[in-house]
C-alpha cells in the first residue's frame, strides 16, 4: 500500500477505535487526544516502511532519512539472515522484514512512551551533565518534536489523497507565508511541549497504532507481510518424492511467515483496487467521527 493509503488508515483506526470506546461509554478522550492523536497516527502509519529508501519517511530529511533507511534495511537483511529458516523466502533488499513485524510496533510505542514519560527526567539529567541550567528544555523538545514529525508527515500523506493545490498560511507578518503541514504540526508540537510529561501518555499508543495500521494495509497487499515474526508458523508444501515419484505434503516452518488475506481478497500496490479500498477507509474515518459526535452530544437536540 502506497503512503498515503497508509496514513489515512492510521487516522481511521485511531479514530474508530475511540468513537467505538466514547460510544459504548469505556473513555472520553480530550479533544487533543482525538485532533492529534489521529495525525501522529497517520504520520506513525508511514513508520515501518523506514526500511526503504524510496519510502516517504526516507525523504522527508534529504539524504540524511536516506542514509538511515538504507542502514535500517540492511539491518534488516541481517536480523532476516540469523533467524530466518531454510522453509523461508530468501530476502532480496531489507525491506518489509522486521519493521514490518508487531514487535517493531509494540517497541516503537514504548520508546515513544519512554520519551515522553522521562521528558523531564532527561531535561534535568541534560541541564546537569552540561551546567547549563537553560538546556532543561530540551527533554521536552524531543517528545515535541516527534510529535512535529509526525504530524507533518501524516498531513502531507493523508492530504495527497484529496488532490488540489496546498494553500499556503499567513502567519507572523504580511510578508510571511507558510505550509499548512508546518502549521498544523507546530501547534501540535507546541501543545505536546506544555503537556509533558503527564499529558501525552497516550503517544506511544498512537504509534503502535499507526504501525498496526500499516501492516494491516500490508497484508491485504499481494506481497503479504510477516506480522508474527519471530514466531515459527507451520505451513504445508507439496515436494516431489524421487523414490516414489510423486509430489507429496510436506510440513516446514518460517520465522518470516508473510501473512496475508486469501489470494483472491489481494491487490497490487498503487493499482485501481487500493485507491477503492482508500475510499473505503475513508468513509470508515467519517463514519467513525459521526460515532464521535454522537458519544459527546455535539449534534443539535431536535426541534
Amino acid at each position: 500500500m502506497l503512503g498515503k493509503g497508509h496514513a489515512v488508515s492510521g487516522a481511521a483506526l485511531w479514530l474508530t477505535g475511540w468513537s467505538w470506546a466514547s460510544v459504548a461509554g469505556l473513555a472520553h478522550p480530550r479533544l487533543d487526544v482525538l485532533t492529534i492523536g489521529t495525525l501522529v497516527t497517520a504520520g506513525a502509519a508511514l513508520v515501518p516502511d523506514l526500511d526503504h529508501p524510496d519510502a516517504r519517511l526516507a525523504k522527508t530529511g534529504g539524504p540524511v532519512t536516506e542514509w538511515i533507511a538504507r542502514k535500517v534495511g540492511h539491518a534488516g537483511s541481517l536480523i532476516h539472515g540469523a533467524t530466518k529458516r531454510p522453509a523461508d523466502r530468501p530476502d532480496l533488499d531489507g525491506h518489509r522484514t522486521v519493521t514490518h513485524t508487531l514487535v517493531f510496533a509494540v517497541l516503537a510505542g514504548a520508546a515513544t512512551a519512554g520519551l515522553a514519560g522521562l521528558a523531564d527526567d532527561l531535561g534535568r539529567l541534560i541541564a546537569a551533565l552540561t551546567g547549563v541550567p537553560a538546556l532543561y528544555v530540551f527533554g521536552r523538545l524531543l517528545p515535541a518534536g516527534i510529535v512535529f514529525t509526525l504530524v507533518k508527515l501524516g498531513y502531507v500523506a493523508a492530504r495527497a489523497n484529496f488532490g488540489g493545490r496546498q494553500r499556503r498560511v499567513r502567519l507572523l507578518g504580511r510578508r510571511r507565508r507558510w505550509r499548512k503541514p508546518t502549521v498544523v504540526a507546530g501547534l501540535a508540537a507546541l501543545a505536546t511541549y506544555v503537556m509533558v510529561p503527564a499529558g501525552v501518555w497516550w503517544l506511544g499508543v498512537a504509534v503502535t497504532a499507526g504501525c498496526v495500521a500499516h501492516l494491516l494495509g500490508d497484508i491485504i497487499t499481494a506481497s503479504g507481510c510477516p506480522v508474527v515474526w519471530p514466531l515459527p508458523i507451520p505451513s504445508t508444501v507439496q515436494r516431489y518424492n524421487r523414490k516414489l515419484r510423486r509430489h507429496e505434503p510436506v510440513r516446514v516452518w518460517r520465522t518470516w511467515y508473510l501473512v496475508g488475506t486469501p489470494r483472491w481478497m489481494r491487490f497490487s500496490v498503487g493499482g485501481p483496487a487500493e485507491r477503492i479500498v482508500t475510499r473505503w477507509i475513508i468513509s470508515l474515518g467519517v463514519l467513525a467521527v459521526a460515532g464521535l459526535v454522537y458519544a459527546y452530544g455535539w449534534m443539535p437536540a431536535a426541534g
